[in-house]
């Protein structure tokens, strides 16, 4: 025998390989030991979201690449409505007739959606049309009803004014503010003085209150679900230069090194090889982004349980220093899975704090001691017995909390202080003439290179992104629910606190603690005589020439 395997040694080694490789592997208990998941198998469930950020040097596109778990939001989307339908599927014969469907009810946050699926169901029961939603039918209804799987939060109201602040009074769009910019700041946005009191509120500069608030006039915009023409207007007028025709037109376009990408990627964006980019082409490059920078995220990572963000290729760690287009940006991961269960749990509780006579169930006239948000008693009572027993309440709240967490939210915040407030020296929240006027001093010490040029980066203070998988709102919606501003009321500063002769404080309408020409009352030749620095106000100090003891 011996001499046998000597002689074919060669022909049966891989043959004893191949039926090794055949049998698993068991651990000491007869368990069949998993294999350990690759890389591949690993960014086989990355979910990619590109996002577009307004930069002062350039556009910057950045791609997220998130990991929740061992899968990603749109592998969890798609469990949750395979579960779903399966719930709702009672003769098991993998289509939902019009009676299956009303079920979904029960859901609450997404139940609007299907109030009005019988009216609308010619618009899903499409492929075929036979009566029935398939479970592609039904995923499209669902899709639709749980909204963008990436969604980004805006900044604050203040940063958003102040961007808009630097832009108006930047006389020739150049993105730096010299001393003369600066000075005649009132004067290039005396259209905008709404009240003509000659003072600037926040309101007042930004007269167009809805166009903050849309996706596209935001500093951060998520790509697949923006509006791309209306982001090719925006990056022109931010980011281009008239350029005229030997007809004596005169175009705006995008010189090809304003998009901050390497010669080689602006070769395959710029087309007709110009050296300038045209909407055509900027729409183009929308589509199918070369991305500045990737960002890896796990929410948590499986193999560690905690959070991290890593620039590709490099270590992850719980937050990021970035500078994008010569802006500061700080960038965070926040784990919120575990929102679920701690929701979970806590109606559990409540729900025994709420059953006052200890008969294991809810009563109408109990469920107000629930304080569950937007809910109702014939909503959780999923047989309709008129009381709810702790099974039923588990069901709903692990049903609303998977609807919320099927969203990846990135959160915008502003750390630093606005141009608005760094010229509004008495902090009454608007600016005078006068403070446009002395603006300079106080914002020379941001002129970091002593230029006599004062930068948008030099001036703002850090953006700060959060990255998270939803909140449910069972648990944070009361904690999220924030009055509406009070519109801000132009009050003139009380006449008491003012100094000057009394002609002077009585002249002076807004309260300013000036007299300009319009509010001055006398002759022109003798406001020139009182105005002896020649900046167009009459200040206390200076009023006093008439009346030296007031």
């Amino acid at each position: 025998m011996s001499s046998f395997i000597q002689r074919h040694r060669r022909h049966i080694a891989p043959v004893i390989l191949a039926v090794v490789g055949l049998i698993p592997v068991s651990t000491a208990g007869g368990q069949e030991k998993p294999a350990r998941p690759t890389d591949e198998d690993r960014n086989r469930h990355l979910d990619r979201f590109d996002l577009i950020f307004f930069a002062p040097d350039h556009p910057v596109v950045v791609r997220f690449q998130v990991r929740i778990g061992n899968s990603g939001i749109t592998a969890f989307r798609q469990r949750y409505i395979d579960q779903l339908f399966g719930s709702l599927d009672r003769t098991r014969d993998g289509q939902l007739s019009r009676t299956e469907v009303t079920r979904v009810e029960r859901l609450g946050e997404i139940a609007a959606r299907f109030r009005t699926l019988t009216r609308t169901w010619r618009d899903f029961d499409t492929a075929p049309a036979d009566d029935s939603l398939s479970p592609d039918e039904f995923s499209r209804v669902v899709q639709g009803a749980l909204g963008t799987p990436f969604e980004i939060t805006p900044p604050s109201r203040s940063a958003m004014r102040s961007d808009e602040l630097f832009t108006r009074i930047d006389r020739d769009s150049d993105g730096l503010l010299i001393a003369s910019e600066i000075f005649s700041g009132a004067e290039r946005l005396r259209r905008l003085d709404l009240n003509d009191d000659e003072t600037f509120s926040l309101d007042e500069l930004a007269p167009l209150q809805y166009e903050r608030f849309r996706a596209e006039a935001q500093p951060f915009v998520a790509l697949a679900t923006a509006n791309h023409r209306q982001l090719v207007k925006r990056l022109i007028a931010h980011y281009g230069r008239p350029i005229s025709s030997d007809r004596g037109a005169t175009t705006t376009t995008i010189p090809t090194h304003r998009l901050g990408l390497s010669p080689t990627q602006s070769g395959v964006v710029d087309r007709n090889h110009d050296g300038r980019l045209g909407r055509s082409e900027l729409l183009a490059y929308l589509q199918r982004p070369t991305p500045h920078e990737t960002i890896d995220a796990s929410l948590p990572d499986p193999r560690t349980g905690r959070t991290h963000l890593a620039v590709a290729g490099h270590r992850g760690r719980p937050r990021l220093s970035r500078s994008w287009g010569g802006q500061a940006v700080q960038l965070r991961a926040r784990n919120a899975r575990s929102d679920r269960l701690l929701t979970t749990k806590f109606y559990r509780l409540r729900f025994h704090v709420a059953d006052a006579n200890k008969n294991r169930s809810i009563e109408l006239k109990e469920f107000p001691q629930l304080m569950l948000p937007g809910a109702s008693f014939s909503v959780i009572d999923s047989n309709g017995d008129g009381k709810l027993v702790i099974d039923e309440l588990t069901e709903f709240v692990k049903n609303q909390t998977a609807v919320q967490q099927s969203r990846l939210l990135l959160g915008v915040s502003y750390h630093g202080r606005p141009l608005f407030q760094l010229l509004d020296a008495d902090s009454d929240r608007r600016l005078s003439p006068r403070e446009f006027h002395e603006g300079y001093p106080r914002l020379r010490q941001a002129d970091t290179t002593r230029d006599g040029r004062i930068s948008r980066t030099e001036l703002s203070g850090d953006f700060v992104l959060t990255l998270e998988v939803a909140r449910a709102a069972l648990f944070s919606q009361e904690a999220m629910m924030m009055p509406n501003p009070q519109p801000t009321v132009n009050r003139p500063r009380q006449l008491d606190n003012r100094t000057g002769p009394d002609w002077f404080r009585k002249m002076d309408r807004n309260g300013d603690g000036d007299v300009s020409s319009r509010e001055f009352l006398g002759k022109l030749t003798l406001f020139q005589r009182l105005d002896r620095n020649g900046d167009r106000l009459i200040s206390a100090q200076e009023a006093k020439v008439l009346e030296p003891n007031k």
